[in-house]
């Protein structure tokens, strides 16, 4: 099956054991353009922009997708690649996914750190 979404050259950051909520702040991701609604001007011209937004729309989790880009989760794939389990089932909490969804939500959690083991790999092999 062909992955939704292609290699990013984004680096795996130093810090494995960052939290939600003290992960860096990207100023580029949001602009002072943002509006109420969570999604800044450039995202609502198309999400699928969003490299979150496409992976979760191909496994149908597309309603999470403000949920998780207003909590920074939305361009660098590569930080959810880096939280614990519980961190992952605490992010899951906070946005109320339902329990058929969580299977969906760590399959593809599951899928982003493969690809970014699959990064590193390649990266040592240089």
């Amino acid at each position: 099956m062909k992955s939704p979404v292609g290699y990013s050259k984004s680096p795996i950051g130093s810090n494995p054991k960052l939290s939600p909520g003290r992960l860096s702040h990207n100023s580029s991701t949001f602009s002072a353009n943002s509006s109420i609604s969570g999604y800044t001007d450039y995202e609502k011209e198309d999400l699928n922009r969003v490299p979150l937004y496409k992976m979760l729309k191909h496994y149908t989790l597309q309603q999470y997708s403000k949920a998780l880009i207003t909590r920074d989760f939305g361009y660098d794939l590569t930080k959810l690649a880096r939280l614990t389990r519980i961190e992952v089932d605490r992010l899951m909490n906070d946005i109320k996914m339902l329990p058929g969804h969580r299977v969906k939500f760590l399959k593809l959690v599951s899928m982003i750190n493969q690809i970014c083991l699959e990064i590193m790999d390649a990266e040592d092999t240089k």
